[in-house]
């Protein structure tokens, strides 16, 4: 269990990393909201993916 988490949270910190360096990259711009939008989302599924992993573990 704790290395299930311990997993987690090296991923979220990791996701959390690149997406500072993707958004210190990226130009100024129309595509910049866009992106930084997608990139909202995968740290948002970095974030609810354990949960979705225990539901589908659960059902079967």
């Amino acid at each position: 269990m704790i290395n299930n988490i311990s997993s987690w949270a090296e991923q979220l910190i990791i996701a959390v990393i690149i997406a500072t360096i993707l958004e210190i990259i990226l130009p100024k711009g129309n595509s910049k909201k866009y992106i930084k939008t997608i990139i909202g989302i995968y740290i948002l599924y970095t974030i609810i993916s354990p949960v979705l992993n225990f539901i589908s573990r659960w059902r079967a």
